[in-house]
């Protein structure tokens, strides 16, 4: 150990702790950017659920007695509702957890994905709002940096130059 301390404290080896300085501190840099982003987006994601209940468009009340409307009255109230569009798709799967219907709409380049109430008929809205749209999208760069499997791993590397980071500071 002698040696080491002797070799550190000579002259010569100043060019050697400027470089570990500038290592460290570009390292630093960018990991805090990288640290700043998921603590950012975390702290939004804690409240997901929270901020998805509020975003998401309105649910009727499940009535497990009450008759749905078929596809065919369905896909007439939707006609009526958006006029020239094509009804692609009605959903007829009705749960008491998600009691709605959902239709795809086409026009031209158009395409709707709207959820309707399977008792009345009515217009809900978009079965997927902008704001839950980016919830997830948000929910994508914190776990996976938008890139899938690979910003995963990235994420996994990204941790363990953190943890040297902190040990060598």
């Amino acid at each position: 150990m002698n040696y080491l301390r002797q070799w550190l404290d000579q002259p010569r080896s100043v060019w050697l702790r400027r470089a570990m300085f500038q290592i460290h501190l570009w390292v630093g840099l960018g990991l805090g950017l990288y640290i700043v982003m998921l603590s950012l987006s975390g702290s939004v994601l804690v409240y997901a659920r929270e901020i998805v209940s509020v975003l998401e468009s309105p649910m009727p009340e499940f009535q497990p007695d009450r008759e749905t409307l078929s596809v065919e009255e369905m896909t007439l109230a939707v006609e009526r509702a958006y006029p020239g569009y094509q009804v692609v798709r009605v959903g007829s799967r009705v749960t008491q957890r998600r009691p709605v219907m959902s239709v795809n709409l086409v026009l031209g380049d158009d395409i709707k994905d709207l959820i309707f109430n399977p008792y009345t008929g009515e217009d809900l809205g978009e079965a997927l709002p902008d704001g839950v749209r980016a919830i997830f999208w948000l929910t994508e760069l914190h776990d996976d940096l938008l890139m899938g499997f690979n910003g995963r791993t990235i994420n996994g590397i990204g941790s363990c130059f953190i943890t040297i980071l902190i040990l060598t500071g």
